[in-house]
């Protein structure tokens, strides 16, 4: 099966697909990483209503992805 694909498909149609595939397990991943994390929050942080709450809640989130994401570029950089 590997050799008839890599014989008929072209080789920019085959990193297309493997992109492509990549994409669509990491957006399920996230989707229920999204699902965890919002279950984790509402066990620990009581829904009050309060959109002042949640808005802080989600800036300290985002500033704590932000870092995470910076610090893995930088290692896999080498930096």
């Amino acid at each position: 099966m590997v050799n008839f694909i890599e014989k008929r498909l072209p080789k920019t149609l085959r990193e297309n697909i493997r992109t492509l595939i990549a994409a669509g397990l990491g957006l399920f991943l996230g989707l229920q990483y999204n699902e965890y994390i919002r279950k984790l929050v509402d066990r620990f942080v009581p829904d009050t209503g309060n959109l002042f709450i949640e808005g802080v809640i989600l800036i300290g989130l985002t500033v704590v992805i932000v870092y995470a994401s910076l610090a893995l570029q930088k290692a896999l950089d080498g930096k």
